[in-house]
């Protein structure tokens, strides 16, 4: 559902880093929400709880409202 409202790809930071998030899907065992990131044309695998959204990226509110689900700050 969030990636219908957000606008791929958007920078972003993970882990103290610049990413790229080019995708949302949900993690393998259906529990949570990963973010597909690339990272100096390297592909990664991140939970979103552990991206860092920019607030001008279009549809953010779609992902705050993820993690005011799991009682986390964006």
């Amino acid at each position: 559902m969030i990636e219908e409202h957000v606008e791929f790809p958007f920078p972003a930071r993970a882990i103290g880093e610049k990413v790229e998030v080019v995708s949302v899907d949900l993690s393998e065992d259906g529990e949570e929400l990963v973010a597909k990131c690339r990272r100096r044309g390297r592909p990664y695998t991140l939970l979103l709880t552990e991206v860092r959204v920019p607030a001008e990226v279009p549809g953010r509110e779609w992902i705050a409202a993820y993690f005011q689900f799991l009682g986390k700050r964006p």
